[in-house]
């Protein structure tokens, strides 16, 4: 029996679109439709688009990798609780207050401060 799923099947550019800046399609099929989803979109570089909307190619594992320790395990569940990440990116492309080499810095400083605390 086949089953189509709505997330999956013919809507899944209708669930893209209901926050396109912060959904990226899995789906190879949907990246061209996700791309017209924002006007916002257009303030990017071709490249940042195909990069962002490809980035399932090239990205690469790191959430808790088997030589963590529990100190590194907890600082990863707390930089994603935290939204670190997202929070960065955010005043990179949105509010425009930091670079990404800040942001990389900043996000360095979060990640060091938050492993001192858990290893206390």
């Amino acid at each position: 029996m086949h089953r189509k799923y709505y997330l999956t099947g013919d809507n899944y550019l209708q669930i893209l679109a209901l926050a396109p800046m912060g959904k990226v399609p899995v789906l190879k099929s949907a990246i061209d439709g996700w791309r017209g989803l924002s006007e916002y979109f257009d303030y990017y570089a071709e490249d940042t688009i195909t990069q962002v909307a490809n980035g399932y190619e090239t990205m690469q594992r790191w959430l808790f990798r088997p030589d963590y320790d529990a100190v590194e395990r907890a600082v990863v569940g707390d930089i994603e609780g935290r939204l670190l990440t997202s929070e960065a990116i955010s005043n990179i492309a949105l509010e425009g207050i930091m670079t990404p080499e800040s942001a990389a810095e900043w996000l360095q400083e979060q990640v060091e401060a938050l492993h001192a605390e858990r290893s206390r």
